[in-house]
């Protein structure tokens, strides 16, 4: 659907985002009073280089003071280190607190309190002008400036743990403000600084004032505290082996210190000691989750830390809730909570921002709402139904780009019409302390750790909760000592299934809780991605379990693919998207092996892994061919038999989703229960367009329509004879490069390089290349 876009005026800038509590001291924090214009030398602004330009504004701020706490340095002449930012991004300037000096000219990323970027705006034209008119040469430099400005917000949001980002950006003799959180982005009108110069200063020392009073405003993880000192203050010596067994596991660094965060814990708090995140989402509108070791100071026990940003809408649960739950009622293989609680006071004001007036006259036009978008995710609108295919970070277990918006328009609730998810702060610690998924040693044991992660599905279920969101990165791997048959204490890397934020009690109402279609674009079933308002069943996760399995096999288990055509195999089958009307679809490739081939095909014929994982596939495949084939002929026949009742003529548009049957309309059978034995039924051969299944595909098709079924196949294969071997490594070479044009949206540059192996894949908000 096409975005819209929000107007807001410099004065609503200032009345609903730069406004200064009554509670603060003003004389602590007297303006100066500036008599003439500290801009008078740039009246030529629009005639100077970004250099000359940057130069001047930072020299005429600093001189006259006009953020008293603060300093404006130049930061375009060297990157940060690469363990900062990989790409070596360097914005022109930024404001910093005055106490650290910045100095070098590095962007100092970790720092900065606002970015400050330059434009000549008879070269690149106005970013945010015009935005309707997105054709030519000069809409192409816009989308280009929006994407660069999309990078270095993220990258700040990345090092930093900030509520929300002011941004200033000139454009010649202009100047813009932009406002950014988890939700999305508000942009300002553009002002003539040199003609309104008292309005420019008011802005900077109405920036100086807030930093200072508001801890939100600062960032989070800033240098100061010598790591061995905040040891010291718990009472504890610096971190070593000998004081504290795998202390490197907080992955703490010189330029880094331990940070304290507070998690809530009943009616009090529970402090933690983390160092820098062993997972970091890409992408700067949504979640923007990070995932630490960190040590319970009350125990002295390494924990898991997950800190995110959650949506906030009154029917989704959160995920600690869940957990406690499950906890109770005994599910296996899944976390073990500790405590969770959202961080009082940090939400997100965008969708707030949505609701104010515009302005009524096309000359005060402001700006506009981006909603829904990341220097990774930032989507542009696309063609009108074409075929698309997106571009794909390969470093980690999925794809870290965006998957497409799902839900049309009507779907959205009309009390709240406004397209941007509301998030809030949260965090939960769990017991276990895992490692990806992509760590498995061989095929079989990957088989191992989906049947152990089956099974908690299968208990969820049992206790009225479905996951939703089966994901190669919420299946991890636990090293827990079992007692094995003999009674023999072992080790053994079990599977858990983790990530239950999206899930949701299988009793619920029959409608979209969030304005967009949630979950993993590349594990989600292919008759969710062909209808957005498809609520998910249990057969939709078990197929999604089915395409962690797939994936993982084709990348990193031996196989005749040549390791130059594994990315793009991956490419093909799992990022791929059709668009319709501006709504996102499923894939030809996924769609086409999953409901008519059932076959695994490469340019040199028939993928082949050579072990039991060949037969494992082709007969999953066989069996969601089958379970296919059958609901569409099922639901073809009870679209029939209201036509014969006279309903016909009922606009599908007038029918709420709570008198849409979504069930499958044949016996699925055995109900989520315990296993029992199971026979697996031999799939068919292919079968013809347009057929009656018989029994026989009825009975095929239940083997992944529930969780006994499935097991069952699991662990029958998991009888024959694999190779300890079979597992060869990354198959998708480190300078391996998408293949097709990118789609609706701008790539961060960052997502082109291959990540740590450790670090676990984002859930996915929308798509982003063309197939």
């Amino acid at each position: 659907m096409t975005r819209q876009y929000k107007e807001l005026g410099d004065y609503d800038f200032l009345d609903h985002i730069f406004t200064i509590s009554t509670d603060v001291d003003h004389a602590k924090h007297t303006k100066l009073e500036v008599t003439e214009n500290p801009f008078l030398s740039l009246s030529n602004a629009e005639d100077l280089t970004e250099g000359q330009l940057s130069a001047a504004v930072t020299d005429a701020v600093n001189t006259n003071q006009l953020a008293p706490g603060l300093i404006m340095a130049l930061s375009d002449y060297v990157p940060d280190s690469h363990v900062v930012d990989e790409v070596g991004q360097k914005v022109h300037c930024a404001l910093f607190d005055k106490t650290l000096s910045p100095k070098g000219g590095r962007p100092h990323w970790g720092d900065q309190l606002v970015p400050i970027a330059f434009k000549r705006l008879p070269i690149c034209g106005d970013p945010f002008g015009d935005v309707n008119n997105e054709a030519g040469a000069a809409a192409e430099d816009r989308k280009k400036v929006r994407g660069q400005i999309n990078n270095y917000v993220e990258l700040v949001f990345s090092v930093q743990q900030r509520l929300h980002l002011i941004m200033i950006l000139f454009l010649g003799r202009k100047f813009r403000l932009l406002f950014w959180d988890r939700s999305g982005a508000v942009v300002s009108n553009a002002v003539d600084y040199y003609e309104e110069w008292q309005l420019l200063c008011d802005i900077l020392w109405r920036v100086d004032v807030l930093s200072r009073c508001y801890p939100e405003a600062q960032p989070a993880f800033s240098p100061g505290t010598p790591i061995g000192m905040r040891w010291t203050k718990l009472g504890w010596r610096a971190p070593t082996t000998s004081t504290i067994p795998h202390a490197n596991l907080l992955e703490t660094r010189s330029s880094l210190t331990l940070s304290t965060p507070s998690i809530p814990d009943g009616d009090g708090v529970r402090n933690f000691l983390v160092g820098r995140p062993h997972f970091r989402a890409k992408g700067l509108i949504g979640r923007g989750t990070r995932g630490y070791v960190a040590l319970d100071t009350s125990t002295g026990r390494f924990t898991w830390l997950k800190d995110a940003w959650r949506v906030d809408y009154d029917d989704v649960g959160l995920e600690g809730d869940i957990l406690n739950e499950l906890n109770e009622a005994g599910v296996p293989n899944i976390p073990t909570l500790v405590c969770h609680g959202d961080i009082r006071g940090q939400t997100t004001k965008t969708p707030d921002y949505w609701a104010l007036p515009s302005p009524p006259l096309p000359e005060q036009r402001l700006g506009q709402l981006l909603s829904a978008r990341s220097s990774a995710r930032t989507l542009v609108n696309p063609p009108g139904s074409a075929s698309l295919k997106r571009k794909r970070a390969i470093g980690t277990t999925e794809a870290t780009l965006p998957k497409p918006k799902g839900l049309p328009q009507e779907s959205l609730s009309e009390d709240d019409p406004c397209p941007l998810r509301r998030h809030k702060h949260y965090r939960v610690v769990v017991e276990e302390v895992c490692m990806p998924l992509a760590m498995f040693k061989n095929g079989k044991h990957l088989v191992w750790i989906i049947l152990d992660c089956v099974y908690a599905h299968q208990g969820a279920a049992e206790n009225n909760v479905i996951h939703r969101d089966v994901s190669g990165g919420n299946i991890l791997i636990y090293p827990k000592v079992d007692t094995n048959r003999k009674g023999i204490r072992e080790l053994r890397w079990a599977g858990l299934l983790t990530d239950w934020e999206l899930s949701k009690k299988l009793d619920a109402p029959r409608k979209a809780r969030q304005p967009e279609r949630t979950g993993t674009w590349q594990s989600m079933s292919v008759a969710i991605l062909k209808n957005p308002r498809r609520v998910v069943e249990i057969p939709d996760d078990l197929e999604s379990f089915f395409h962690v399995l797939l994936y993982h096999a084709i990348r990193y288990l031996h196989s005749n693919l040549d390791e130059l055509e594994v990315g793009d195999w991956i490419e093909d089958f799992f990022d791929c998207y059709t668009v319709t009307d501006d709504v996102y679809y499923c894939g030809k490739t996924k769609l086409y092996v999953m409901t008519t081939s059932a076959q695994l095909t490469s340019s040199k014929g028939k993928v082949s892994f050579e072990s039991p994982m060949d037969e494992l596939l082709g007969f999953l495949l066989s069996s969601f061919k089958a379970l296919y084939a059958v609901t569409a002929y099922d639901e073809e026949q009870e679209s029939l038999a209201k036509s014969s009742d006279g309903l016909e003529n009922i606009d599908p548009d007038e029918s709420s989703d709570e008198d849409y049957d979504y069930d499958y309309d044949y016996d699925f059978g055995p109900s989520p229960g315990a296993l029992k034995p199971f026979n697996v039924h031999q799939p068919v051969k292919p079968v013809q367009e347009k057929y009656v299944p018989s029994e026989q595909d009825r009975e095929v098709a239940k083997n992944v329509t529930t969780h006994g079924a499935l097991a069952m196949v699991l662990h029958e294969f998991l009888h024959s004879k694999w190779a300890k071997s079979d597992k060869v490594g990354d198959r998708v070479p480190i300078e391996w490069q998408p293949k097709k044009h990118l789609g609706p949206s701008v790539m961060s540059a960052s997502t082109r390089h291959k990540r740590q192996l450790f670090e676990r894949p984002r859930k996915q908000d929308k798509p982003v290349a063309a197939q």
